[in-house]
């Protein structure tokens, strides 16, 4: 509120935050964080995929990729690593002509 009041000019003017706001915001991520202590919920291991980020797990999930790379994490990376180079330079040859 306080940035937005002033044109959300955060540069040449600081934002004010109240000892009470501050007390606030503590007592909330205090109970936010006893709430997932006492009763776990992942959110973000069983969501779909952001669209920009698609790729990466349709990378990952394909264990026909591999080239060599070797097994595991370690070579699921290193393929996906280089699946983006290749990427990148068909990106930049098709860009040049």
């Amino acid at each position: 509120q306080n940035i937005a009041a002033h044109g959300y000019d955060s540069v040449s003017r600081r934002a004010v935050t109240s000892k009470m706001q501050k007390i606030g915001w503590l007592a909330k991520s205090m109970v936010a964080t006893a709430l997932n202590s006492a009763l776990p919920q992942s959110s973000v291991l069983h969501r779909v995929a952001l669209p920009e980020t698609q790729f990466l797990v349709d990378a990952a999930a394909d264990s026909t990729n591999a080239h060599g790379w070797g097994q595991g994490r370690s070579g699921a990376l290193l393929s996906i690593l280089a699946q983006l180079e290749q990427q990148d330079r068909r990106g930049r040859f098709e860009g040049s002509h």
